[in-house]
């Protein structure tokens, strides 16, 4: 059964009833869609686009043009945004299409910023977990420190702003950390896995890094940008390779 209700010109509300489903819908305009998530487990989440679609049956939605997903502290931007609901109302993932998506997080308390820039990006609302591919780049930054990652491929745990788990995999990948307004790293590899709260970082496959000692070439390179301890590994067939940095009189 299907019901129109006109409220005024420019809002209509559109109620779809069935047996298996309720689907609300809200179109406050001609050319602007928005929705609010109506679950209680999971953050507030409102989406807005120039136009919108969804299917009542797979519940499985599209939001195109200047899409925007707004959480606290959170927001997500792109050409598209097509994702999948579960049946009490919550949002089960969301993926973000553009040319770029962007990802910001921003803790103003911290003084903190998170942005995230790719084709696309994909949201495990629950987890809070990002999958970020094609022309991945990643920057964290806090006062005078920052991290930036860009990859072809970046995993980014982010459940805990505290403890965020990031996985990378690159032909190569490049990472730069600044501490305190300087270059502490500059470093390319194939792999790389960096914990926030440990500062440990992890590079492997055709590792180069550029430390204040000099450039090491390793198969492995370990290293906290905290208390400056670094180790490294051969690779198959090679040795460690390091070049000094000539101290200026």
């Amino acid at each position: 059964m299907k019901k129109f209700i006109n409220m005024n010109r420019s809002t209509q509300y559109f109620v779809f009833l069935s047996v298996s489903f309720c689907l609300y819908f809200v179109a406050t305009n001609a050319s602007t869609a928005e929705e609010k998530s109506i679950a209680n487990n999971q953050p507030n989440i409102v989406l807005k686009s120039d136009r919108s679609r969804m299917d009542g049956k797979t519940l499985i939605f599209e939001y195109c043009g200047n899409a925007i997903l707004n959480q606290p502290g959170l927001e997500l931007t792109a050409d598209c945004l097509i994702g999948k609901k579960n049946k009490d109302g919550s949002y089960q993932s969301i993926t973000a299409k553009g040319n770029p998506a962007f990802l910001t997080q921003t803790n103003l308390e911290k003084q903190e910023k998170l942005v995230v820039k790719a084709n696309l990006i994909e949201y495990k609302i629950a987890t809070q977990q990002f999958l970020i591919l094609e022309n991945a780049q990643l920057k964290i930054t806090s006062g005078q420190d920052s991290l930036e990652i860009i990859a072809d491929k970046i995993e980014l745990d982010n459940k805990l702003e505290s403890n965020r788990d990031i996985a990378a995999t690159g032909s190569p990948l490049q990472i730069e950390l600044i501490k305190s307004g300087q270059t502490d790293l500059k470093a390319k590899s194939k792999k790389l896995h960096f914990n926030t709260q440990t500062s440990h970082l992890k590079l492997s496959e055709d590792v180069i890094a550029n430390l204040e000692l000099g450039q090491i070439t390793a198969g492995i390179f370990n290293y906290n940008s905290e208390t400056k301890v670094s180790s490294f590994d051969k690779s198959p067939g090679e040795q460690v390779k390091i070049i000094q940095t000539k101290k200026q009189p």
